[in-house]
């Protein structure tokens, strides 16, 4: 059935006058009687028949009619919820996150940025670097907020958003507790370690084949940054772990760092996006305002 004329049928129907509903679709008289002699013929059907100055739906027409508005409300109903959808995807910003930006850094950034923008969503996926990469190149998250050293994928754009100080901590009880050591000498001793695929685990490694010295013994694993922090709180050994995520257990002396001479751990946090993406405007929006509020 061809809808265009269907559609000039229902007009017809509704103004039950050819002249004015072709004034209504901006069409001249006889192209509107056209269309519907064609609809008529493709249906091998009578659907309206003169009446005075107008016209008057025959039984088939007054029924086609009905199924017409139907359909069309229909298409207007499935119009106006892709739009929403749409809306709301352009409203909603995913951002996938290793764990410290996730627990340390963003929370306050949406905060101040939901205040202000209190009809944008957010959702923040949390993981290790290699989870989050992931996430965003497959198409799962808008934005990445990444802490690495440099970004292997050439799928990905990245931008320097801040540096984080990484110290070394343990309880104040263990026998390295507010004492300056060589690497070589800290190595000796059991940590606490993240998960492979960390980024952090994979620059303690680098830093260990650098220097020469043998990687340490790991006691324990935690997929998360907390976990790791938790477990050198209850006394279980060593971990690195960024100054903003254990200033307050050195501030109370829950936590003591562990000086390493000649070795400085500052790392990078990148804000990423997939190369070559068109960004709603609400993830360029939040990008802009990240990378100006550092």
């Amino acid at each position: 059935m061809n809808l265009h004329s269907l559609r000039i049928f229902k007009t017809v129907a509704e103004f039950e006058n050819v002249t004015k509903a072709a004034e209504y679709l901006c069409l001249s008289q006889p192209a509107v009687t056209i269309q519907i002699r064609h609809l008529e013929k493709e249906l091998d059907v009578t659907l309206i028949q003169s009446k005075g100055r107008g016209i008057q739906l025959t039984k088939v027409g007054r029924i086609l009619a009905k199924e017409a508005e139907n359909l069309f409300s229909l298409e207007t109903s499935i119009e106006t919820k892709i739009a929403n959808i749409k809306k709301q995807a352009a409203e909603t910003i995913v951002i996938a996150s290793t764990y410290l930006p996730a627990t340390a850094i963003l929370p306050p950034f949406i905060s101040k940025y939901k205040d202000e923008n209190e009809h944008i969503q957010f959702v923040l996926q949390s993981g290790n670097t290699k989870d989050m990469i992931h996430n965003l190149l497959n198409y799962k998250a808008d934005i990445g907020i990444i802490v690495t050293e440099n970004i292997d994928e050439s799928n990905i754009v990245s931008k320097h958003w801040k540096d984080i100080e990484f110290y070394f901590v343990t309880h104040p009880k263990h026998k390295l507790a507010n004492k300056e050591v060589t690497l070589d000498e800290l190595v000796q001793y059991s940590f606490v370690m993240r998960e492979e695929g960390s980024s952090t685990r994979k620059l303690f490694q680098s830093i260990c084949h650098t220097q020469g010295v043998p990687f340490p013994k790991i006691g324990l694993v935690f997929n998360g940054l907390t976990e790791s922090v938790q477990a050198v709180l209850s006394g279980y050994g060593i971990t690195l772990s960024p100054s903003i995520a254990v200033k307050r257990y050195l501030d109370t002396n829950q936590l003591q760092r562990i000086y390493v001479k000649n070795i400085e751990i500052i790392r990078p946090v990148h804000v990423c996006t997939r190369l070559n993406m068109q960004p709603n405007t609400s993830s360029e929006l939040f990008l802009d305002f990240l990378l100006n509020n550092k």
